[in-house]
């Protein structure tokens, strides 16, 4: 399963195209959580990598929820976010620390939404939703 899953993500080329999306769908919807490895996680954040400004008509939020059902993810997220931050790794920064994560491998993850505002690489949707996740924690911890 684990060389199929990479494949299958490797292989996806076009958000635009139904099949592929449908393919990715496939593939993502057979993952098996305690088979991921660091490979299926960096195979599985590399989609939003190449494509950052895209939602594959909703099939990335299948990519999200696999990401969180799997254990150990969270050191690759953080290499996707410093290699090409974009909504979808921002939003999986932003999900943890909503799960009362402050820290993954000793990286503060405020921290990481704070490196994101000054990113040159970071696409301006990955700014502007790492400014506002860390502007909604700023308020809810003046309260």
């Amino acid at each position: 399963m684990s060389s199929s899953l990479i494949q299958a993500l490797e292989q996806f080329s076009d958000p635009q195209s139904e099949v592929q999306l449908k393919a990715l769908d496939a593939a993502v919807q057979a993952i098996k959580p305690e088979e991921c490895r660091e490979a299926e996680f960096r195979a599985m954040l590399r989609v939003f990598e190449r494509f950052p400004e895209d939602d594959g008509f909703g099939v990335f939020w299948g990519l999200i929820h696999a990401l969180e059902a799997c254990s150990g993810y969270e050191p690759e997220m953080l290499d996707s976010v410093a290699r090409k931050p974009c909504e979808f790794n921002v939003l999986l920064v932003n999900r943890l620390l909503n799960a009362g994560i402050a820290e993954v491998d000793g990286m503060s993850l405020e921290g990481v939404l704070s490196a994101v505002i000054g990113s040159n690489a970071a696409t301006t949707g990955a700014r502007h939703d790492a400014e506002r996740y860390l502007a909604r924690r700023r308020s809810a911890n003046e309260v």
